[in-house]
């Protein structure tokens, strides 16, 4: 089956302001939140599907105000779409990579092979959403079958390679390969080791503080960073910026995903955008003691990963980005130009059940969705809300569509805290818009609407409310 999700070759470094564009220059150097699967509290996501739809256009850009939840603003402006007007937004160039060798040498420059096409599943006639599924198999009692026809495609870990054979049988793209980008994980109390690591081994973690103690990254102190976000087991950070840890963690990886039969890619779960993580859990590394120093470290890893694999410049890798800025696209950009694209696991609500996103946050995450959408990145979009709160999942649906793009976008609504195995399925899955007529505008002061061809979706972020209509 072809692999779906190949990483966008050339964009266009358009539409951001001179000091968005040095950040990114500043971000990527020459050289090459949340709990994991397999143990402690699991996370899993669903993301959706969408018809074939226009690109969002720009015929106008505002400042984006400060957002009102707590998170820091910057200055960059905020894409405003109207129907009939052609889209821009900002990224970055990558250079194609055409090597398929599996030595760790970087490979060299030239023209980017043809890029698959991505598979993919209507999940009911004229609808226009497509929903993907991570990262563990359902404990639910959903069928292989049902999942595998309604699904457009699956993030898996290690040891769910029967699982993800027996979906691949019934039809269902080749999922991705669920790894920690931040992290190995310490066992605590006789524990296992877990596969969604690189530490997978007995003792692994051991004889890396032993062998490698400068692959760690360490507090002012000298101390190990460790995180206590997954229950049973100890999240030692690792230092992007090493150089013989980057080595080490791609060639695990590599030698993982080949030995056990992934071909659909791999999915990074925790690549941090800012320290803010390391705030929260109390940890600051001594080597990078600012946002941007961090992130130059965090992206020259993901910029490792490309040169170092040729063979994925045919595979997706999709990037789980936690801690990003309110208002900042140039970080994001960054990541669009290493990999295929990203998730936003607090998509249009918020990360909290009980909280919701200020309309200055929503509608940056928007114009990031735009600009991945623009430059050819995938993007998975999960919101967060408790099962049966049906405003709370129609809010986060409409806000989806109103920047679904066919094969690009895909969403999942969801309760990290109940975890991700569970098959929640909603009938305005099924709801016959068609495809999208233009892209999304504004509607009176603060809402936004979106015209398809079966009907409408309009969201007013200020209110948190939405309508889907079927006409």
């Amino acid at each position: 089956m072809l692999n779906p999700f190949p990483p966008r070759r050339f964009v266009a470094l358009l539409g951001l302001p001179l000091s968005a564009v040095l950040l990114m220059a500043s971000c990527v150097p020459p050289s090459p939140d949340q709990t994991g699967p397999n143990g402690g509290v699991d996370r899993a996501g669903n993301a959706t599907k969408i018809a074939e739809t226009t690109l969002p256009p720009a015929t106008s850009v505002s400042p984006a105000t400060p957002p009102a939840n707590g998170d820091t603003a910057t200055t960059v402006p905020t894409v405003v779409a109207a129907p009939g007007s052609p889209t821009t937004a900002p990224s970055t160039t990558r250079p194609p990579v055409t090597s398929t060798t599996t030595s760790t040498t970087a490979a060299t420059d030239s023209a980017a092979p043809a890029v698959p096409v991505l598979p993919v599943h209507t999940t009911a006639q004229g609808s226009p959403i497509q929903i993907v599924w991570g990262y563990k198999p359902p404990t639910d009692g959903t069928s292989t079958a049902g999942l595998a026809s309604r699904y457009s495609t699956f993030v898996l870990t290690r040891d769910d390679e029967d699982y993800r054979d027996r979906l691949v049988a019934l039809g269902a793209a080749p999922p991705l390969m669920y790894v920690r980008f931040d992290a190995v994980l310490q066992p605590l109390g006789g524990r296992p080791p877990l596969k969604n690591n690189v530490a997978d081994a007995a003792g692994d973690v051991d004889r890396l503080l032993a062998q490698h103690p400068d692959w760690f990254l360490r507090d002012g102190a000298g101390n190990p960073i460790i995180d206590d976000d997954m229950a049973g087991y100890d999240a030692y950070i690792m230092d992007p910026g090493n150089t013989g840890w980057r080595n080490y963690w791609i060639d695990r990886v590599k030698a993982r995903y080949d030995a056990e039969g992934w071909n659909g890619g791999i999915f990074l779960d925790n690549v941090e955008l800012s320290l803010k993580k390391r705030v929260r859990f109390g940890g600051l590394p001594a080597a990078y003691p600012t946002d941007d120093a961090y992130f130059a470290a965090v992206s020259g890893m993901l910029k490792a990963l490309y040169f170092r694999w040729g063979k994925w410049s045919q595979l997706p890798v999709i990037a789980n980005t936690v801690e990003s800025t309110s208002g900042d696209l140039a970080r994001t950009a960054a990541v669009d130009q290493w990999t295929s694209g990203w998730l936003e696991e607090g998509f249009a609500t918020s990360w909290r059940s009980d909280t919701w996103r200020s309309q200055a946050d929503w509608e940056w995450q928007l114009s990031k969705v735009d600009q991945a959408v623009a430059g050819g990145d995938r993007v998975f979009l999960f919101a967060q809300g408790p099962r049966n709160d049906d405003v709370r999942e129609t809010f986060a649906l409409a806000s989806y569509l109103l920047v679904s793009t066919t094969d690009r976008t895909f969403f999942r609504y969801v309760d990290y805290t109940a975890g991700y195995r569970a098959d929640w399925w909603y009938a305005n899955y099924a709801a016959a818009l068609g495809m999208a007529t233009g892209p999304r505008y504004r509607v009176g002061a603060t809402a936004w609407r979106r015209d398809f061809t079966g009907g409408s979706v309009t969201v007013d972020p200020t209110a948190h409310s939405a309508s889907i209509n079927v006409s």
